[in-house]
């Protein structure tokens, strides 16, 4: 499991890190309805923790290919050589 938090300096899921995010639909946020389509991996960075789940993955904004969108935790890579450090 990926730990998170934006307060934790040392977590590997935190405010101002680098992560690579899993191919798929990713929601812009803003007005309307409107999802950033990655066909392949891309790099992303967390700007701010939106919550969790009651099972403990947490939602965050995220700036990917010049869009701020929303990413789960479970659609980050999980292997440690994935997370930009």
């Amino acid at each position: 499991m990926i730990m998170s938090t934006d307060l934790n300096s040392n977590s590997v899921v935190a405010k101002g890190k680098l992560v690579t995010l899993k191919a798929g639909n990713y929601p812009i946020v803003g007005p309307g309805v409107n999802f950033l389509e990655m066909p392949s991996t891309a790099t992303a960075l967390l700007l701010e923790c939106q919550g969790s789940r009651a099972a403990g993955e947490s939602c965050w904004y995220a700036l990917a290919k010049d869009q701020m969108i929303v990413v789960w935790e479970d659609q980050l890579e999980e292997d440690a050589d994935q997370v930009h450090q």
